[in-house]
């Protein structure tokens, strides 16, 4: 089974912010885990059924938060303060309305926080603002679309939350240094 280094830096940044870059992650072949052996058999049976990619991608991200928090050194022990609660909830929120035109204001409520005491709280902890953070979940939502269907670039960019396909074009290939064109062509090419 292999998960993605992207995937796992999300995932400990996510969790644990800034300090996130501390992080090491374990040898994979050394562990003893049942819950990686039960996940990662469960994914070979759904492979061999058929089952739709955002499977495998749902399981991706459970077992990173899994590694991250099971294996992770004592930052994982450290007390939950009200704010990173309230940055969880923020991040939750951005992850379920990645497709609505969000504001920072809309964002800040969800943490009850002022927008300018938020944005600090948030780049503290994530690293990245809000707006940041938005754009790469948008982004990596339209990765998925184009990667599974036959959607034009304007579909994905309403589907993910951009106000035009060429807001869509701009933030993708800030972020995957190709269009969005360029990445589907590319995928099925890998994929063929």
């Amino acid at each position: 089974m292999f998960l993605p280094a992207g995937l796992l830096e999300r995932t400990a940044a996510e969790l644990y912010g800034a300090a996130a870059a501390r992080l090491g992650w374990p040898d994979a072949p050394t562990l003893d885990d049942s819950l990686l052996a039960a996940v990662a058999g469960g994914l070979g049976e759904a492979a061999l059924a058929g089952a739709d990619p955002l499977y495998a991608e749902t399981a991706g991200a459970y077992l990173a938060a899994h590694l991250a928090t099971r294996y992770g050194p004592p930052l994982a022990q450290r007390p939950v303060r009200g704010e990173d609660l309230r940055v969880r909830r923020a991040i939750s929120y951005i992850h379920d309305n990645h497709h609505r035109a969000l504001t920072l204001t809309d964002i800040a409520a969800v943490a009850t926080l002022s927008p300018f005491h938020f944005l600090r709280v948030f780049k503290l902890a994530t690293g990245r603002t809000p707006h940041q953070f938005l754009t790469t979940v948008r982004v990596n939502r339209a990765r998925h679309h184009l990667e599974r269907g036959d959607l034009s670039v304007t579909d994905v960019a309403e589907l993910c939350g951009f106000s035009s396909p060429a807001r869509l074009t701009t933030a993708f290939r800030r972020e995957t240094g190709v269009s969005p064109s360029t990445y589907r062509t590319t995928r099925r090419n890998i994929d063929a």
